[in-house]
């Protein structure tokens, strides 16, 4: 019979999930310390190990490697509660066979399942890198396409193959490139970033491979190149798909053979530099219109990272709209308390066509032009062209992101099938659909109680009763 440590803090969550896996015809171990389960790893040579922790301190990643020492490394499976950036690039980073958002039992035995029928297929484990919270810690999101963005990154940064981002403007490609450097035996050598859309083409190469004195009108000294600069580092090439052919055909050659010369020179130099390059392009579209040479798109995407646009990830906008506020409360010196619910909604309904750098550029806006101290509706008069009605943010888009709340605080108060407020599930379910639905009639008429009344169909008293309180977050002082 197999058997599975199961370490964690919360005796409640131990106690489903070892009923949930014991179904499995598994002997299921729940322990609540680290300490305790690296004993038991040692004496009771499990199968699998379950680790509840969000985010790896010494003792869980000691745990870990003991896990992975020896001819026959067990797997862990990392179950946090809430997705971080950070966790998610330690963990894989440092071995862990997955590392999911805590899914719900049934979920979680076909997950189990899986793995213990594949972990003879396990890989093996890579040391963990010096603590760095720097640019990893500003990529924002735990959505399940961000939780496994940052799982890919651990899996890759100590590496040297060549990486590929691609994902529309605004979504951060530059960051997780940093976030790969960071994270990689690079990270104490250079990192350096190359736009080949806002170079004019005759610059370009010289900007790449540098040139020397006289190579063309103006060259009045040697330069060095950014592949020169970077090398044993890393060079970001942004928008790659905008590259001549000619350059492409140099870049191919860099990644082939690692040599180059510069403009107007003779000498053959060398660059140990780990290429990442990002395009908001199709390069499959462009190599059919012959824009771009198909072995280099080979040769760069040896690793293929794409990152979805905001409006795929509708649940990481409140996320980020806190980052943003705290960011620029510190950096502005303008004292901002916190957002209201409404404006919450308002800027999760938004289509946000520009990603997380529109997101950004509201929130910087608003911060500075606010006076009450609290980001309300009002402060983004801005953003309401985007939505053509003038006011609030209607249709489908609120729609679903309402189903999703619900369903998603209908989940929680199922799972522990528990009352809470004195309540029971089901009334609690209902009151947390109906506060949703106030809020979203009085986003959409602007606050005013009268028309929200009327359009819900219901007295203005009782839309008083049932209105949320505003949930500001704290700004940091």
């Amino acid at each position: 019979m197999k058997r599975i440590l199961i370490i964690d803090p919360d005796a409640s969550y131990r106690g489903k999930v070892r009923v949930a896996l014991e179904s499995l015809a598994c002997d299921v171990v729940a322990l609540e310390s680290v300490g305790e389960a690296s004993r038991a790893l040692i004496e009771e040579s499990p199968a699998l190990v379950i680790s509840g922790y969000d985010q790896p301190r010494e003792e869980e990643l000691d745990l870990l490697r003991l896990a992975r020492k020896g001819s026959h490394p067990v797997p862990v499976l990392v179950l946090a509660r809430e997705g971080s950036t950070r966790g998610a690039i330690d963990f894989m980073d440092a071995g862990a066979y997955d590392y999911l958002r805590r899914p719900d039992v049934t979920e979680l035995r076909a997950v189990v399942e899986d793995i213990l029928r594949l972990s003879g297929e396990d890989s093996s484990s890579v040391d963990l890198p010096d603590e760095r919270e720097g640019e990893a810690a500003k990529i924002i999101g735990s959505s399940a396409e961000m939780i496994e963005i940052y799982k890919l990154i651990g899996r890759i940064a100590k590496s040297d193959a060549a990486v590929l981002v691609q994902g529309e403007s605004g979504t951060g490609k530059e960051l997780v490139a940093r976030t790969i450097h960071e994270n990689s035996r690079r990270a104490n050598r250079s990192f350096l970033a190359v736009n080949c859309a806002a170079i004019p083409e005759t610059l370009l190469e010289s900007e790449l491979f540098g040139h020397e004195r006289g190579a063309f009108t103006g060259a009045s000294y040697s330069r060095k190149g950014k592949f020169e600069l970077s090398h044993g580092g890393t060079i970001f090439l942004d928008e790659v798909g905008d590259m001549s052919l000619p350059t492409q055909a140099k870049i191919l050659r860099v990644l082939q053979e690692q040599t180059f010369e510069r403009v107007g020179g003779e000498q053959t130099l060398t660059s140990d530099a780990r290429i990442i390059a990002a395009t908001n392009k199709s390069l499959v579209e462009c190599i059919e219109s012959n824009a771009f040479r198909v072995d280099l798109f080979y040769r760069l995407k040896v690793v293929s990272i794409f990152l979805p646009s905001l409006r795929k990830r509708p649940g990481d906008v409140a996320l980020l709209v806190d980052h943003f506020i705290r960011k620029y409360h510190r950096e502005s010196k303008i004292s901002i308390r916190g957002i209201s619910r409404r404006a919450r909604l308002y800027l999760e309904a938004q289509p946000w066509t520009g990603n997380v750098r529109e997101l950004e550029n509201a929130i910087q806006t608003a911060v500075v032009l606010n006076r009450t101290g609290t980001l309300d509706v009002e402060d983004f008069p801005f953003l309401r062209d985007h939505s053509g009605s003038g006011g609030g943010a209607t249709g489908p888009n609120v729609l679903e992101r309402l189903r999703e709340e619900a369903r998603r605080a209908a989940n929680v108060l199922l799972a522990d099938q528990s009352g809470r407020a004195g309540k029971p599930v089901y009334h609690n379910c209902v009151d947390t659909v109906e506060q949703a639905v106030v809020d979203a009639a009085l986003l959409h008429c602007a606050g005013n109680q009268v028309r929200a009344s009327r359009m819900l169909g219901i007295s203005r008293n009782t839309l008083r009763t049932k209105m949320s309180l505003d949930d500001p977050i704290q700004g940091e002082g």
